[in-house]
């Protein structure tokens, strides 16, 4: 923030908003604070927290600039003793220039080892000890220095060396087995791997230790296309230590070049579709044959030569709806269950088991009609077969009008191509005068079917195909086309018998060509159906193409006076696409050494793999990897290199697939200590950064003071300053005061961790005060999910992220109890 600086170097607000204060002398004893919660415009709310506390209706909570956390400083050693050089605090920084080299791991000598020198203990008075001790001393550091130096092997830990398939790999054809070695051995019983797919679900069968304890060997079945993350963990035979990661591989799985990819339906599907297609068209069409066509040419008589027709293509549709319903299910069967569960589960499902229903039900009323059925009874089957195909089609969830379009447009291509097998079958008749009559019957009735058929497919083309180009870019496009060539195709061979062959029915050989051509229309309406089998499977270009624009997340943030644009491509489980644009403040690319993208899995304590991401331009970097392997909630750090200066880090969460969070006591006594804690502060900063997914940005910093203080500025926009009822707001004009509804209370993280519907512990991470544990929560409403770093000591908040559907926050606190007092403008008291 722009403004004065203070005393010891931070920055304060101008015109006296928050100043630092001269530290307390004393212990300085924390004091409890307010944790009564705002009400309307006085303080944010969980779910709607895009609102600034207190500030004006479209001001943002931001996200402050991410910083790194920092070591603490020297330990002092025990009182009146003199503290050992080299035996520094691990993790505080290098030992001093010049002091004393000593062994791994060692540590600080005290006591009766503490001021040996060439044999003799010198004491503070001078007095030298009897040579004897300096022996013994002797003796037992060289004895202590052994064992270090004979141990020092067994603490490199079971280190995972080589996998097969290797990590990051695409394969051409799925692996028999997943073979991971170690650096040493593991123990056969207590180590263990899993294969899982994208979806989290374990596809692996079995494992087993070789008898070097080196080689881990996990079997799986026949992997589909997809991407697999194999999730070891292993305890050491060595030194008892535990290590655990993860290794992800593909098959047949690269990522789209642009927008998210769709897999082709299985050819067994099409295939099944197909025939349930032709039987159901071709029962509706004998059906409607008997009831529209015959009569039209005076020829019901011919009725019991279609019986047979009916009956074959009622048992089939049958069988192919119960088949259908069991191979789907043996496809989508999870693991731990049994084949006749999940066709279970699909029989009694809303949509499938209605489908299944009616065309069950229409094929057993179809083949039971009696011989001069009502003409109303004899079309309901046909009606409920075609309903039935209806229910699974595309059309069915785009609503009402979308679904009776379907319907019209199946009942007017049984009509017209399902009739045609019965025309075939007719056509050999030795009465070319009754065949004459059929045929042009059927041809008034095919005219009228065609122009329903055109009009149904046009309003459907419309419905599910969002623009030419889609026609040749999506699946549903290219099958469309295919269908259209066929229809097309149709068409003509439809055109050519109906004004050329058939007013030549007159003569015998007229009959027997209008026969062939009746059966080549039969064929080229059978890879018509084919065609639409394909088409009621595949994800209509509407679709495909709004969940490509969806499935790319822009996340942005402000690290110093670089903005950087991360783009997430699909920002699924599974492998994507990372490209990363920097600019400075003038919009000019800004180049780095090096920049690496770690990804972190919050719930668990696997190592996070780095991806370096290559340079693209001025300014880009990008890479892809499959390491975003599993659902679950992600932390994405960015990190920035440039030479000669601190590495410059960015944090964003990233919330993966679709995953139900575990919940777990100890995590929420761990939420409420973190908000009790905070209720303790007297005062803190936040720096909160909020982007939308789409690339937009808000940056803010607040101070806060207990009870109900607080200071922000939004980076680039406004200033303000909360003070219980009293709102102040820097515009243009300078400084404004209204009153808000409520009065605030400085809450901070506090206000998130009300009412969590689920919680869980996470990973250990270090933090300014040591270590940190991280815990993850959703909302009460479930749309947004959190992770704090909690101290372990202290129960302090120390970084927070935010994930909700368009609104990706992260908030780094500081300055805990920091001598600062939020003051309104010019010093006036409220």
């Amino acid at each position: 923030m722009n403004g004065e600086e203070d005393g010891d170097g931070r920055e304060g607000l101008e015109d006296g908003v928050a100043r630092e204060l001269p530290a307390r002398p004393g212990p300085g004893c924390l004091r409890g604070g307010s944790r009564e919660a705002g009400a309307g415009g006085a303080g944010p709310r969980v779910g709607a927290a895009n609102a600034t506390p207190g500030g004006p209706a479209g001001v943002q909570r931001g996200a402050g600039v991410p910083g790194q956390h920092g070591g603490g400083g020297r330990r002092k050693g025990p009182p009146g003793r003199r503290r050992t050089r080299w035996a520094r605090p691990r993790g505080l920084g290098p030992p001093d220039p010049g002091g004393p080299a000593a062994p791994p791991g060692a540590r600080p000598l005290h006591g009766a080892l503490a001021g040996h020198v060439r044999g003799r203990r010198v004491h503070r008075t001078g007095a030298v000890h009897l040579h004897g001790e300096a022996v013994r001393a002797r003796t037992v550091l060289v004895a202590c220095a052994a064992w270090l130096a004979l141990s020092a092997p067994a603490l490199a830990h079971g280190i995972l060396r080589s996998a097969s398939p290797a990590h990051g790999a695409n394969l051409d054809s799925a692996p028999r087995e997943v073979v991971l070695t170690f650096s040493e051995p593991v123990h056969p019983q207590a180590s263990s791997a899993e294969v899982l797919d994208s979806q989290g679900r374990v596809v692996s069968e079995g494992q087993e230790v070789t008898q070097d304890g080196r080689t881990l060997r996990v079997r799986v079945g026949q992997l589909p296309r997809g991407t697999y993350t194999v999730r070891w963990k292993v305890v050491s035979q060595v030194d008892g230590h535990t290590t655990s990661g993860f290794v992800s591989f593909g098959v047949r799985a690269t990522p789209p070049a642009s927008g998210a990819g769709v897999e082709a339906p299985p050819w067994w599907q099409v295939l099944l579709r197909w025939l349930g297609y032709l039987s159901a068209l071709t029962l509706a069409g004998t059906l409607a044959f008997g009831e529209l066509i015959l009569p039209a040419a005076g020829a019901t008589k011919h009725w019991v030569r279609l019986r047979p027709l009916r009956d074959a293509s009622a048992v089939a549709l049958a069988a192919v709806a119960v088949v259908d319903l069991v191979l789907r299910a043996a496809w989508l069967r999870p693991p731990g269950h049994t084949l006749v569960e999940a066709a279970r589960v699909l029989a009694t499902s809303p949509v499938e088991g209605r489908s299944l229903l009616l065309r069950v039900g229409s094929a057993a009323l179809a083949a039971g009609l009696a011989p001069g059925s009502p003409r109303g009874l004899v079309l309901v089957p046909a009606a409920a077969a075609l309903l039935g195909l209806t229910l699974t089609s595309h059309a069915w969830g785009a609503g009402p009008l979308a679904a009776l379009s379907d319907w019209l447009h199946l009942a007017a291509a049984s009509v017209w191509v399902g009739g045609l097998p019965a025309l075939a079958l007719l056509a050999r008749l030795r009465d070319p005068q009754g065949t004459q009559a059929i045929a042009r019957a059927f041809s008034r009735w095919a005219g009228y079917a065609l122009a329903v058929v055109v009009a149904t497919g046009l309003y459907a083309s419309a419905l599910h195909v969002p623009s030419w180009r889609a026609l040749v870019q999506t699946g549903y496009g290219r099958w469309l086309t295919f269908k259209l060539a066929l229809v097309g195709v149709l068409v003509a061979l439809g055109a050519v018998n109906r004004y050329r062959l058939l007013p030549r029915l007159g003569s015998g050989r007229g009959v027997a060509h209008f026969a062939s051509a009746v059966r080549l229309e039969v064929a080229a309406a059978a890879a018509v159906l084919l065609a639409a089998g394909g088409l009621s499977i595949t994800p209509p270009a509407r679709t495909v193409q709004a969940a490509s624009e969806v499935r790319r997340l822009i996340l942005a943030a402000q690290v110093g006076a670089v903005r950087l644009v991360l783009t997430v491509q699909p920002a699924e489980p599974g492998w994507n696409r990372f490209s990363l644009a920097l600019q400075d403040a003038r919009g000019e690319p800004v180049e780095v050494d090096r920049a690496l993208l770690r990804l972190r899995k919050l719930d668990e304590e696997t190592a996070p793999p780095t991806l370096v991401l290559d340079p693209q331009g001025p300014g880009v970097y990008a890479g892809q990897s499959p390491d975003l392997a599993l659902p679950g909630l992600w932390e994405l750090q960015v990190v920035l290199r440039r030479r000669g200066q601190a590495d410059a880090v960015a944090w964003f969460p990233l919330r993966a697939g679709d995953f139900r969070m575990r919940s777990d006591l100890e995590a929420f006594r761990l939420l409420r200590r973190a908000q009790e804690a905070v209720g303790l502060l007297r005062t803190w900063r936040e720096s909160e950064q909020t982007t939308d997914g789409a690339g937009n940005l808000v940056v803010t910093r607040y101070t806060y003071a207990r009870p109900d203080r607080m200071a922000f500025e939004i980076m680039g926009g406004m200033r303000g300053v909360l003070v219980g009822s009293d709102r102040y707001l820097r515009t243009g004009q300078g400084w404004q005061r209204d009153r808000l509804p409520e009065p605030f209370r400085a809450r901070g993280p506090a206000l998130y961790m009300q009412n969590p519907l689920r919680a869980a512990l996470g990973r250990r991470d270090p933090c300014p005060e040591g270590n940190c544990r991280v815990v993850l929560w959703e909302s009460p409403d479930g749309l947004t999910t959190f992770a704090a770093w909690v101290g372990e000591r202290t129960a302090r908040v120390h970084k927070l992220l935010m994930w909700a559907p368009g609104h990706v926050m992260t908030s780094v606190l500081e300055d805990f109890d920091a001598p600062v007092r939020v003051i309104p403008p010019g010093g006036r008291r409220p």
